[in-house]
């Protein structure tokens, strides 16, 4: 039976990082070899089935071209800006390492890269080309009495997108993320869970510097494991957050979330599992009472294999938190999506998918609860993804979505076409 990997998750578009509360030139010195920079062929999930498919150490580049018909995800209006057909490349080179030592599995990977605009309207300045970097690094720790962990460490810049920081301008956001957890079996199947995650964000441009926020997280709880694949985890979370560079009197400096989860990964026969998230979160701001709220959260995906060469991959998703644009703070996203995937070969592939998400904001900057101004958002998505991997160490693909915003406020509606070219070689 061909593996089959349901590729939508790994489909990002440029720009698809949002910063947390709210959301030059041409190449000198790297030959236009890759394009990656979080769009089809993400450097983490290209880390990711490196991991997989090329164990040791390699090395690797691509090539990405992608084609945006409304960059800057514009209505039309004269107010806002232009919208703009933009071709965008990014050129990358890869590495990183996958090995095992005894008990300990060590693996790493980084993509150093530049992002550029290509086609911009006069009227817009040529500003948005950045540099990119990639690292993510990885210990899964096994110790003594059975006792495991994994730590992690990692590193990513993307440009914001611009329907979430209201303008056309550069504002490439910067997150660095050091995590882990640890398993301390207690009993037959039963084991007790602790864990920690740091968070930073940062964002290039001074005037979203408002969103920059620092962030400690702890989780305890137990897992129960049965087989070496089923498992579920009972978690109880809390994380602080602190807004360094926010105005205090407006937004307030920071918050703090506690949340209950449960973490399940469960196969229930040979063609089927469920893998995801439910539970409720809840956040108290430090000064501003109106910026609280409470709710349930999950995020669960079914993956059924229907035949041989053929899976669909059912999502649902729900989150309250922050907003992805900079007009506001909180908002309330409710996700749903289903993606076939079809593999006639090893080599090929053919994925769609369609998505419907509804926002509904919950707060302005200010941190007055919305009335009479109140915004909710629809967004509607559809694509078309083909796979082809002619040799083993060359990957390329080809996609191409449409996505519609409406939404009950003047000129938040907008209208895209995507076109993504792009081809990974790693040695």
């Amino acid at each position: 039976m061909t593996k089959l990997t349901c590729i939508w998750p790994s489909i990002k578009a440029l720009g698809a990082v949002v910063p947390a509360r709210r959301a030059s030139r041409r190449l000198a010195d790297l030959p236009r070899l890759a394009l990656v920079a979080g769009l089809i062929v993400g450097a983490h999930d290209v880390a990711e089935a490196q991991q997989v498919l090329t164990p040791g150490f390699y090395l690797g580049a691509g090539l990405i071209w992608q084609h945006d018909s409304n960059l800057f995800r514009s209505s039309g209006d004269p107010t806002q800006a232009p919208i703009a057909g933009v071709s965008i490349e990014t050129a990358s080179l890869l590495g990183g390492f996958d090995q095992t030592y005894g008990r300990q599995h060590l693996y790493a990977t980084a993509a150093l890269g530049r992002v550029i605009y290509g086609g911009l309207p006069a009227s817009v300045p040529n500003n948005f080309n950045y540099t990119t970097e990639d690292l993510h690094a990885g210990w899964d720790v096994s110790l003594p009495s059975n006792v495991n962990g994994n730590l992690k460490l990692g590193r990513s810049q993307t440009q914001a997108r611009f329907q979430d920081i209201g303008g056309a301008r550069r504002d490439v956001v910067t997150r660095n993320e050091f995590s882990g957890l640890f398993d301390v079996p207690v009993g037959p199947g039963w084991g007790l869970l602790a864990g920690t995650d740091l968070g930073q964000i940062r964002n290039s441009n001074t005037i979203d510097a408002g969103g920059d926020t620092d962030s400690t997280e702890f989780d305890g709880g137990a897992r129960y494991q049965t087989g070496s694949e089923n498992r579920v985890d009972l978690l109880l979370r809390t994380i602080r957050t602190r807004y360094p560079n926010a105005n205090a009197a407006t937004v307030g400096a920071a918050y703090r979330d506690r949340g209950a989860d449960a973490r399940v990964n469960w196969r229930f026969s040979g063609a089927s599992r469920l893998e995801g998230h439910a539970g409720y979160l809840q956040r108290r701001d430090d000064q501003n009472p109106l910026l609280n709220f409470s709710g349930p959260a999950y995020d669960m995906s079914y993956f059924w294999d229907v035949a041989a060469h053929t899976q669909l991959v059912f999502f649902a998703g729900r989150d309250t938190g922050a907003s992805g644009d900079n007009f506001y703070s909180t908002a309330t996203t409710k996700t749903y999506r289903i993606a076939p995937t079809y593999a006639p070969t090893a080599k090929t592939s053919v994925a769609a998918r369609y998505e419907h998400a509804s926002v509904k904001f919950s707060s302005d900057l200010a941190g007055a609860r919305l009335a009479t101004t109140s915004r909710s958002d629809t967004l509607e998505t559809e694509g078309l993804t083909l796979n082809y991997d002619p040799l083993l160490w060359l990957h390329l693909s080809l996609d191409w979505y449409r996505q519609r915003r409406s939404s009950n406020l003047f000129a938040n509606d907008y209208a895209a076409r995507v076109t993504t070219l792009s081809g990974t070689a790693k040695f």
